[in-house]
């Protein structure tokens, strides 16, 4: 908390370089016994959001925490870490076209695992999944390549229905309008 507090204060004003900055806040997430998931992932989408220079860079180390999520998710109710995957779906989504698989994050996301996850967690990833396959879609078209599309709507229609059988309301209703 120390950390980001001072990294944070007046507008990042200590922060020459952001990669820096986010490499701590991954590495923070990786800290055994760390209870600020809401902090770090609140400073992850603050940089993203502010610091367009940043954005490449912090994509592929989001990508990177939502391949590896399962080392996040074994503590979801204990430490409160995995909120950080919120923030890491909700960057890869949004700027998708710096991610340099965006297939290989969709899948991801859709792995059986998320389900364990707090709904409003799973609401972002059904949210950002939708996404990640219209920005597979678009450089699948420019491609001309018709298998990729088939595959990746196939995946969509075996994988989604895990959401449609959430507990949580919110959850379901992304992921029948998806």
């Amino acid at each position: 908390a120390k950390i980001i507090e001072i990294c944070s204060q007046s507008n990042y004003q200590f922060i020459t370089n952001f990669e820096w900055y986010v490499s701590v806040l991954v590495e923070l997430t990786r800290m055994e016994g760390t209870r600020h998931g809401q902090l770090i992932a609140s400073q992850m989408l603050d940089v993203a959001i502010r610091v367009h220079s940043i954005r490449p860079f912090a994509v592929t180390q989001m990508a990177v925490l939502l391949e590896n999520a399962h080392v996040l998710s074994n503590n979801t109710r204990r430490n409160g870490i995995c909120e950080v995957l919120y923030a890491a779906a909700w960057i890869c989504g949004e700027f998708s076209q710096f991610l340099v698989d965006p297939r290989e994050t969709l899948e991801a996301m859709l792995k059986p695992r998320v389900t364990n996850l707090p709904g409003h967690i799973q609401s972002v990833y059904v949210q950002n999944i939708i996404k990640l396959y219209s920005c597979i879609l678009v450089k699948a078209e420019e491609e001309t390549d018709d298998e990729t599309i088939k595959e990746v709507g196939t995946l969509l229609v075996e994988k989604l229905p895990m959401f449609v059988q959430s507990a949580d309301l919110e959850v379901q209703e992304r992921a029948c309008c998806v």
